[in-house]
């Protein structure tokens, strides 16, 4: 998917990632507006966005699927 159908999936409660992600890094987007990590950590969409410029960011998420060897932490 593209980065705009990315954005609007984090919008409707999902979790996405990249292909340049290891098999277990998502990004979602918090109740208040954060990108937040699958280890917990958050910030701002502009911070986030700003490090993943060019068209290779521009294509390559899908929606995170979660395996059955990845144990949720305590935020999921």
């Amino acid at each position: 998917m593209t980065k705009q159908e990315a954005i609007a999936a984090m919008k409707s409660g999902q979790r996405v990632t990249h292909n340049y992600f290891t098999d277990s890094e998502w990004v979602s987007l918090t109740p208040t507006g954060l990108y937040q990590f699958e280890d917990g950590c958050v910030m701002p969409s502009l911070n986030f966005w700003e490090d993943r410029k060019g068209h290779y960011w521009d294509e390559g998420w899908s929606i995170f699927a979660i395996s059955p060897s990845i144990k949720p932490t305590n935020n999921e």
